[in-house]
């Protein structure tokens, strides 16, 4: 990239259970378009810089729920998130989620026939009413 070009520096939490003690951040910088999606960003991460990296994709339409991830501390959807020039982009694991690999988490890989089943209303409520579950036992009570 030249200096010139705008790029999008996205900062992905990385860990391997089976491989890694504890998780890190690793910083990429990707050439920045109008209109990418977060989960662009990372399609361009896999397929241009480090294939190693792993994150749900499906429908990329915000129908199946599958993609819900942090994205800057807000649970989002990255097939439906517009990317920003700085980015901090974290699994699902604040809300006791298991991370299985990167940014995939238990109970984010759905089957095909629960994809079928669900609405991207119902998940995407399911994922925030967990979200702000997770955070009130953060903040516990009376705060």
């Amino acid at each position: 990239m030249t200096s010139s070009q705008r790029v999008i520096t996205a900062k992905v939490y990385r860990f391997n259970p089976q491989s890694d003690q504890s998780a890190r951040y690793v910083t990429y910088e990707v050439p920045y378009k109008d209109g990418l999606s977060v989960m662009n960003v990372l399609q361009y991460i896999y397929e241009n810089i480090d294939p190693t990296l792993s994150y749900y994709y499906s429908c990329r339409i915000g129908r199946c729920g599958g993609c819900h991830m942090f994205v800057n501390g807000r649970a989002v959807q990255s097939c439906c998130t517009r990317a920003s020039e700085e980015m901090i982009i974290e699994p699902p694991h604040r809300i006791g989620l298991k991370v299985i690999k990167d940014l995939i988490a238990r109970d984010i890989v759905l089957t095909e026939s629960k994809k079928a089943s669900l609405t991207h209303s119902n998940a995407l409520s399911r994922f925030t009413y967990a979200c702000s579950t997770a955070k009130a036992k953060e903040e516990g009570p009376g705060e």
